[in-house]
């Protein structure tokens, strides 16, 4: 797994935990040395260089990581690369294994209709 992936995920619940961290403008992240978290220091550090290259986060030497105010906009920007990375290898395997570029996109068209019908069953 690589630090971009790991970067968005939670260690206990596999979920990714970005958007969460959005949400807390000034929230001081927990020490790379935590071992709370059951994760190898490393994999923390490339997790936290990969947020704060993305400007998610910033770090204050002896102090710690910083969620910054990220834009509306900007997050956007940064759902829509995080979708294109993980799509990428789907699609690829999608045309090697012979679906036309229509096929993919009409796929691209029902997949979120089937969502919000399952999320509105599941309410």
């Amino acid at each position: 797994m690589g630090p971009k992936r790991l970067a968005r995920q939670s260690a206990r619940s596999g979920r990714p935990f970005w958007p969460a961290v959005l949400a807390r403008e000034n929230y001081c992240l927990r020490s790379v040395r935590a071992r709370e978290s059951k994760v190898s220091v490393i994999t923390v550090q490339r997790a936290y260089g990969t947020l704060e290259h993305e400007g998610v986060i910033r770090s204050r030497r002896g102090k710690g990581f910083y969620v910054n105010a990220v834009s509306a906009p900007d997050r956007h920007r940064l759902a829509f690369d995080r979708l294109k990375e993980a799509l990428g290898p789907i699609v690829q395997t999608a045309v090697v294994e012979g679906m036309s570029g229509t096929a993919i996109r009409r796929a691209f068209v029902e997949i979120p209709d089937n969502a919000k019908q399952q999320s509105t069953i599941t309410s």
